[in-house]
C-alpha cells in the first residue's frame, strides 16, 4: 500500500504542474470546464474497475490508483492559483483561507453521504456518485467563475485605489496588461 501511494502521489505531483501549465495557455475556466469532465468520467471509470476487479496483481494496483489519483487529483494544481487570482492584494489572505477552508466543510461529510447512499446500492460504489458530483461541482464552478489568467495584480490593486472599485476581478472584471476589460 505504501509503495502504491508514493508512486500514485510522485505522479500526481507531475500532474498538479502538467494541469497547471495546461491552464495557464488555456484558460482557467475552460480547464476546469473541461477536466471537470475527464475526471468525472475517466476518474469514475478507472475507480470502478478498481473497485469490481480487486486486482491481486501489485502492478495492476499501482497502474489503476496512479490513474485514478492523477485523474482526480491534478486539478489542484491550479486550485490555489484560481482561488488567489480572484483577491486583491489588500484581501487576498483572507480571501483565500475561507474560499479554501469553506470549500472542504461539506465535503468533510462524505462519511454521512455514503451511509445515506448505502441504503441504495452497496458501501464500497457509494464513493462513484460522489466523485462524479465533485466533478461535476468542478466544472459548474469553472463554467461560473471569472477566467483569471491573465490579471494584472499591480493594475487590480491600482483601479481598486485609483476608481474606487472593490479590486475583485469577479466583480469589476479582471484587469488584464492594466486596463480593465
Amino acid at each position: 500500500m505504501t509503495v502504491t501511494l508514493i508512486i500514485a502521489y510522485l505522479m500526481v505531483a507531475v500532474g498538479y504542474v502538467v494541469a497547471a501549465v495546461i491552464s495557464q495557455r488555456v484558460g482557467r475556466r475552460p480547464f476546469l470546464i473541461v477536466w471537470g469532465g475527464i475526471a468525472g468520467i475517466g476518474g469514475t471509470a478507472v475507480y470502478a474497475v478498481l473497485l469490481a476487479t480487486k486486482p491481486d496483481s501489485l502492478v495492476a494496483v499501482i497502474a489503476l490508483t496512479t490513474l485514478l489519483a492523477v485523474l482526480v487529483l491534478s486539478v489542484w494544481g491550479l486550485t490555489t492559483v484560481y482561488i488567489n487570482e480572484r483577491f486583491h492584494t489588500g484581501v487576498r489572505a483572507t480571501g483565500f483561507g475561507l474560499g479554501y477552508s469553506l470549500a472542504v466543510v461539506v465535503p468533510s461529510f462524505y462519511a454521512f453521504f455514503q451511509t445515506g447512499l448505502s441504503s441504495l446500492m452497496p458501501m464500497q460504489w457509494t464513493v462513484l456518485p460522489l466523485l462524479v458530483i465533485g466533478c461535476v461541482l468542478i466544472s459548474v464552478g469553472g463554467a461560473m467563475g471569472p477566467e483569471t489568467k491573465d490579471v494584472d495584480f499591480a493594475a487590480v490593486d491600482a483601479a481598486a485605489e485609483g476608481a474606487g472599485g472593490t479590486a475583485d476581478p469577479a466583480v469589476d472584471g479582471p484587469v488584464r496588461g492594466g486596463a480593465a476589460h
